[in-house]
């Protein structure tokens, strides 16, 4: 009896028709990642209720207080104010990202607002102004509530958030080449590394000068996006030589479906209802949009805290690689998405 070489019974194994037990199985499973793709995206939005919203208040202490009690008995929850001496410390604050709006009282009181911030908070604010006026036009009170936008966004940085796109993509596909097409760890890190770096100038250019969507330092733009990338690749990357396929698709799963609605990517973080509102804060794709954001619109604003988010993602990723690779040395009959050994 003839044998067959390896070649002819993959071959075979290849001619073989699919059960349908598996094409029917395949094509329910990619329903329930639909069901689950939009569910996550939807349920943050619909189930959102601000609250907790910074907001400074600068004016005469009985005015303040004033305001302070009427803010409180219309929503107890929906403010936290923080008084301040005057109009300049207001805007100060706004610019450090410590506020997200102020009320100035006096002769001419007045709303700041943000909307490179958060467009929804600034709508908030924008309906407070509405009703404040109303209150003073219902008491026959003289002047009116102006509404000033002191970091105003512009038409191009409405889509601020679209920044998260490249982050994603050159992350997860930077991760997805380390791990097909070459082997060894040292130049897996060196493919990482060259995705993030020029993926971050690429992406930095596209929204920055080009679109003018981030219009921060190109150079400070695209480094927070090569961190991004960075963190991302470095985490699927990691857990894909640690786990396999099964890896590579759990990091996906966490980063898209939990990274990004919970990450303050559509609604502010005050919008989000807790746990997600601070354990969006340390996944990698709340802390890039945030850091993007406040280099573009906010230079004055502290951003130690997203960098060393961003970096503990990405020095997590590398040691998981580092030592998903090491585990594997001994393993070489293991089927991975990539072996961890070899010559590429």
């Amino acid at each position: 009896m003839a044998s067959t070489t390896p070649d002819q019974q993959e071959q075979q194994i290849a001619a073989q028709p699919t059960s349908w037990r598996v094409a029917v199985g395949a094509g329910l499973a990619v329903a329930l990642f639909i069901g689950l793709f939009v569910a996550a995206f939807l349920w943050p939005i619909t189930t959102a209720s601000p609250q907790h919203i910074p907001l400074a208040v600068a004016g005469p202490q009985p005015a303040v207080a004033a305001v302070e009690q009427q803010l409180t008995a219309r929503s107890p929850e929906l403010f936290e104010v923080a008084t301040v001496p005057d109009r300049q410390a207001a805007v100060a604050a706004i610019h450090a990202r410590d506020v997200r709006g102020a009320i100035v009282l006096g002769q001419q009181p007045e709303i700041l607002t943000a909307s490179a911030d958060s467009l929804q908070i600034t709508q908030l604010l924008n309906q407070l102004g509405v009703a404040l006026n109303a209150q003073l036009a219902a008491g026959g009170l003289p002047g009116t509530v102006t509404v000033t936008d002191v970091v105003p966004v512009g038409r191009a940085g409405q889509a601020v958030n679209i920044a998260i796109l490249p982050v994603l993509i050159g992350g997860i596909a930077g991760a997805v080449v380390a791990l097909v097409l070459v082997r060894t760890p040292i130049r897996r890190f060196a493919t990482l590394g060259v995705t993030a770096a020029a993926g971050g100038l690429v992406g930095g250019a596209v929204l920055g000068p080009w679109f003018d969507v981030l219009p921060g330092n190109y150079w400070l733009v695209s480094a927070a996006l090569a961190m991004g990338m960075l963190a991302i690749g470095a985490f699927v990357a990691g857990l894909g030589t640690l786990l396999g396929r099964a890896g590579i698709l759990v990091a996906i799963l966490l980063v898209v479906l939990v990274g990004n609605p919970w990450g303050a990517i559509f609604a502010p973080r005050e919008f989000l209802t807790e746990p997600m509102a601070t354990v969006g804060a340390y996944l990698p794709n709340g802390a890039a949009v945030e850091l993007l954001r406040s280099i573009s619109f906010f230079p004055g604003a502290s951003t130690g805290g997203e960098w060393l988010v961003l970096a503990v993602w990405a020095a997590a990723g590398l040691i998981m690689l580092g030592a998903g690779a090491v585990w594997r040395r001994g393993m070489p009959n293991v089927a991975t998405a990539a072996p961890a050994t070899g010559g590429r």
